[in-house]
């Protein structure tokens, strides 16, 4: 199975933040592009392509978020909304993926064998929104069409002004995501019986900090993370 890395490695603090931009979202969209008629397709030949393309769509979500103000706002948008419809849709057949997994084994009881015939049924219904999806944006073109619209420059746009370094830029991000995180955590551990976001990987405030320094390239120096 063809495999793309988290990591944009393809950058340096120097480039312009707009060339990083579109190079990263080049790199995220083509695992969407490679996963989506795959999972709508073949997905019997292996579970994992509908998972793969779950994340992609949720990584290139996540760049579209951290490039908002530098893109233009109608494409992205439109792209936006294209990707999460492609998530929901594998999202769904992957979490009945998941089940069938989880209680498949080799001599399941009567009342298992009853359960997985159900939840099976349910996952061939949750194929057909990925299948429809898919035949419309092969139709149309849109997740080839509209990423290009997204790098065309007009006079008035962000990207068309100076641009800053995309060293310092990320810089600034990650500065906003730390100070974000800890303000939010330490309210959070101030209000009576509440449970602050840092004492949890995956809920709140720890999720979006997590998810903004994953999104960055790996040009910053180490330690990687010093925003000062």
């Amino acid at each position: 199975m063809t495999e793309f890395s988290k990591w944009v490695f393809a950058a340096s603090a120097d480039d312009p933040v707009n060339e990083v931009a579109a190079r990263t979202l080049t790199v995220r969209l083509a695992a969407v592009q490679h996963f989506l008629p795959l999972a709508a397709e073949r997905s019997e030949e292996d579970i994992e392509y509908v998972h793969q393309l779950r994340v992609a769509t949720r990584r290139c979500v996540a760049a579209l978020r951290l490039y908002r103000k530098i893109l233009p706002k109608l494409p992205r948008k439109t792209l936006c909304r294209e990707l999460k419809s492609i998530r929901q849709a594998a999202g769904r057949a992957r979490d009945y993926d998941v089940l069938i997994l989880h209680h498949s084994t080799d001599s399941p009881d009567a009342n298992t064998q009853l359960f997985l015939q159900e939840v099976r049924k349910k996952r061939c219904e949750a194929q057909q929104p990925l299948r429809e999806i898919n035949r419309l944006l092969a139709a149309n073109q849109q997740l080839h069409q509209l990423p290009q619209a997204l790098f065309v420059q007009g006079p008035n746009d962000c990207a068309a002004q100076r641009v800053p370094a995309f060293g310092s830029w990320a810089k600034r991000q990650l500065r906003k995501s730390f100070k974000a995180f800890f303000r939010r955590g330490t309210a959070a551990a101030q209000r009576p019986g509440s449970t602050p976001p840092v004492s949890h990987p995956r809920q709140g405030t720890a999720v979006r900090h997590g998810t903004t320094c994953g999104r960055l390239p790996r040009v910053l120096p180490n330690p990687a993370l010093s925003v000062d």
